[in-house]
């Protein structure tokens, strides 16, 4: 087995542990629209990705970080189905479509990737 297909193997296991154990995510990313002169303003477009994510709790040097909120969670976002990477202010769905479905904005991005492969995202959201 090659080098390559070890990595992919890994990325696979992953996803898969995520899929299990995650819940169903959305993320939301915002790209810069075109000028309309109608209307006088620039519109955003929403471009929407499912995966799954998993909420993990923070350790204590975590907390004791001044930029660390009350309301943050932190969150371990699978790289399946994602294609553009999150970004700061981007926005993560939990539970999308139930009742209790909560938006929350990204506040950190933080790509896993040991040897250059992507396993997952560590990302910080605020509710």
């Amino acid at each position: 087995m090659t080098e390559h297909q070890k990595n992919l193997d890994r990325r696979k296991k992953i996803a898969e542990k995520l899929k299990l154990k995650g819940k169903p995510v959305i993320h939301r990313t915002f790209t810069q629209g075109e000028y309309d002169p109608e209307t006088g303003s620039v519109q955003n477009i929403a471009t929407d990705q499912r995966s799954y994510a998993l909420e993990m709790d923070f350790t204590i040097q975590e907390r004791g970080n001044p930029q660390i909120g009350v309301n943050d969670r932190k969150l371990m976002l699978s790289t399946e189905n994602i294609r553009v990477e999150p970004k700061i202010a981007d926005q993560i769905i939990m539970n999308p479509g139930k009742p209790n479905e909560a938006v929350s904005a990204i506040r950190f991005v933080s790509p896993f990737e040991p040897a250059t492969v992507l396993l997952y995202y560590d990302l910080v959201i605020s509710r």
